[in-house]
C-alpha cells in the first residue's frame, strides 16, 4: 500500500481491514494442508528458477502476486454463472452509491 489518499478515518480503517483480512488469508495457505496447492500456483503464476530466488523467504509477497496474477488472467463472469433478477438490478440502480 502506497499512497492510499485518504483522508477520512474511517476509510483508512476500511482499507486496513481488507488488507488485513487478505493477509490472514494468505497466512492461512501457510498450513501444511495447502501446500500443494500453494506450489501448484506459484509455479503457474511466479515460477522462480534461480537459487537465490528459490531460497529467498518470500512466500506472501509471492503468493499474493501469483493469486493476483491468476485472478487477472482468468477471473469468473459471476453474471453468467447467477444471472441477476429483474428486482435486483432495479434495488442496485436505486441505491445512491
Amino acid at each position: 500500500m502506497e499512497s492510499p489518499r485518504m483522508w477520512a478515518f474511517e476509510n483508512r480503517l476500511k482499507l486496513l481491514g481488507i488488507v488485513t483480512l487478505i493477509y490472514a488469508f494468505l497466512i492461512h495457505l501457510r498450513e501444511p494442508l495447502y501446500r500443494d496447492l500453494v506450489q501448484s500456483v506459484l509455479r503457474l503464476k511466479c515460477h522462480r528458477t534461480g537459487k537465490r530466488c528459490r531460497e529467498v523467504l518470500a512466500l506472501l509477497y509471492r503468493l499474493r502476486w501469483a493469486i493476483s496474477r491468476l485472478w487477472n488472467d482468468s477471473h469468473p463472469a459471476l453474471g453468467s454463472l447467477l444471472p441477476p433478477n429483474l428486482e435486483t438490478i432495479q434495488a442496485l440502480a436505486s441505491l445512491k452509491c
